[in-house]
């Protein structure tokens, strides 16, 4: 430590004597750093010695800057990510200061693994634009994509995207199919820069296994956004049997045509006898819809007892205060004049329950079949809460009053 110390302080009196007579005082202070990077130092003054040194000294410094940029990052998380944002500080002077002499030390960075700090020296090497560098920058894609670090192959498909997705390509199909969510809409984002020329892909990828694969190519179909793209979700819309890749397909469809699509009353009652086929019930024991208020739909007759069981179902499945994207249709033919009643008693069934955060779906449900009366109920619902202390409750659900013109609107 001692030994440290000296040269520590004998680097910052050298630093300012290179100032003063270069040729004289620069060999010297080259060796203290060398001595010094990388090393035990504090992580911010190995990068203040690196930023130096490629400030002023990086033609006589290469080798202890390509040490200091291949340097391994410490085990634990905090060091990681501490020793990736100085180096990352550093990589910014060395695009600044060097320009293309700089190379050496962004392929430095892959030596070891730091994906952080690759994404950053990739970043400043694509800018380069440098058509001889193509091969080597596509390696280190292939390298970060690879990669068991989900956050860093999300970002690395994204820079992909900015710099070349065609010389990529097969790696970013197969990430369509990655564990991580956000790295199959990474690689679905990237893909659809190369637009309508690669739909035949899409027969294949409906093919998939798996539903995951599937809800990508939604993505994918959905980002490319032209007229060829939404017409392939629409044709696979009437096939698929999984729920969710049915929403995603249904909200892709609704955003790129400003409308949902169109569902005739044979193919609605379709839908509604499979889901029930599979159901054992209410989604929540509070609601019984044999033992609810039945409203009329706008042609004179009334909702039946499995028409509101499907509603229940399909509105639980939503997260947001929504509609169901499957069931708008439905929602659109109830006559709203007559629907009251069942708000009011689905609320007041919700606000009897424990009010689980989970089942605030039946506050969307009521905003979405309701009229006005429901309003004092729940203001009243909300001061009880307040008055009991119940804060984490009171938290989770004191937007919602903001819920009920939003769903009344998303219906419409």
């Amino acid at each position: 430590m001692h030994l440290q110390a000296e040269n520590l302080y004998r680097f910052a009196l050298l630093h300012h004597l290179t100032r003063i007579d270069p040729r004289k005082n620069g060999p010297v202070a080259d060796r203290t750093a060398s001595s010094l990077l990388p090393g035990d130092q504090p992580w911010h003054i190995e990068k203040e010695i690196a930023e130096w040194l490629i400030q002023n000294r990086a033609r006589t410094n290469t080798e202890p800057l390509k040490r200091y940029f291949a340097f391994p990052l410490r085990a634990d998380s905090l060091g990681r990510k501490v020793g990736s944002d100085y180096k990352n500080e550093a990589l910014d002077v060395v695009s600044n200061h060097l320009g293309s002499d700089a190379v050496p030390y962004y392929e430095a960075c892959f030596e070891t693994n730091q994906p952080e700090v690759q994404l950053r020296a990739l970043q400043h090497w694509v800018a380069l634009r440098r058509a001889a560098d193509d091969r080597i920058i596509a390696g280190r894609f292939r390298q970060l994509l690879a990669t068991e670090d989900s956050s860093a192959v999300s970002r690395a498909a994204r820079q992909v995207g900015e710099w070349n997705p065609q010389v990529l390509e097969p790696e970013l199909w197969q990430l369509l199919s990655h564990k991580s969510r956000p790295v199959r809409e990474a690689a679905a984002a990237t893909l659809a820069k190369l637009g309508d020329s690669r739909l035949s892909k899409a027969a294949e990828l409906w093919k998939a296994k798996k539903a995951d694969t599937r809800l990508a190519t939604v993505s994918w179909l959905k980002a490319i956004g032209s007229p060829s793209a939404t017409e392939e979700l629409k044709s696979h819309l009437d096939v698929e049997e999984d729920d969710n890749v049915r929403d995603a397909l249904l909200l892709a469809i609704e955003k790129l045509t400003g409308a949902a699509e169109a569902v005739d009353p044979t193919e609605l009652k379709r839908r509604i006898k499979k889901t029930l086929e599979k159901l054992d019930g209410s989604p929540v024991r509070w609601l019984d819809p044999k033992k609810l208020p039945l409203p009329k739909l706008k042609n004179g007759k009334k909702l039946d007892a499995d028409g509101l069981l499907y509603l229940f179902y399909r509105q639980s499945r939503v997260k947001e205060m929504r509609a169901d994207i499957e069931a708008k249709p439905l929602f659109a033919q109830l006559d709203r004049k007559t629907s009251g009643d069942l708000a009011l008693a689905v609320l007041q069934a919700f606000f009897g329950s424990k009010t689980d955060v989970d089942d605030r779906w039946a506050m969307a449900f009521a905003a979405i079949v309701g009229d006005d009366r429901q309003m004092p109920v729940f203001s009243k619902q909300i001061k009880e809460w307040a008055d009991r202390g119940s804060d984490g409750v009171l938290d989770r659900n004191r937007n919602c009053n903001k819920c009920f013109p939003v769903c009344r609107t998303n219906v419409s």
